[in-house]
């Protein structure tokens, strides 16, 4: 008998939780990386030095949401699928929201470069204008294909 095919109510219920997970997930790290983008546009022209705080405190979360997401896809795609199609689907979920991680060296030189508070303001608004860059490529490169494959993939091991 296969997991999903376990009848207790807190088996299913926890099938049911599994399933809907990456899509909790990658929900809340579009979100997050929205309102980043979002932040971090008004900053630029306002005021960056109120850029350090905000970004220290998203940090954890996005730090929290793609190893929760990965751990996740990864579950549903791999060790507990539900069908064939959803697997591929979940796996390339995965693929697509690793993607969002890949440029991690650049990433964490810029990340450094906004704790820094040896950096100017000059070069924080650079440092930033970068940053909004980056994050737009990989909001709709990565994230939001990912949304959109994870949804799918939910729908297919739900229904």
């Amino acid at each position: 008998m296969s997991p999903s095919q376990v009848s207790t109510p807190y088996a299913s219920l926890a099938m049911a939780a599994l399933r809907l997970s990456p899509l909790v997930l990658s929900s809340a790290t579009i979100i997050s990386v929205a309102h980043q983008h979002v932040i971090f546009a008004m900053l630029l022209t306002t005021s960056p030095t109120i850029a350090r705080p905000f970004s220290r405190k998203i940090m954890w979360i996005m730090g929290s949401l793609y190893p929760l997401s990965l751990v996740s896809l990864l579950l549903n795609a791999f060790l507990l699928p539900a069908s064939s199609s959803s697997s591929s689907l979940f796996g390339l979920g995965f693929a697509l929201t690793l993607a969002h991680v890949a440029p991690f060296r650049y990433a964490g030189r810029l990340r450094g470069a906004l704790e820094d508070e040896k950096v100017g303001k000059e070069a924080l608004v650079k440092v930033m204008g970068e940053w909004h860059r980056l994050n737009w490529w990989r909001l709709w490169v990565c994230d939001l294909p990912a949304w959109g494959v994870v949804f799918a993939a939910t729908v297919r091991g739900v229904v």
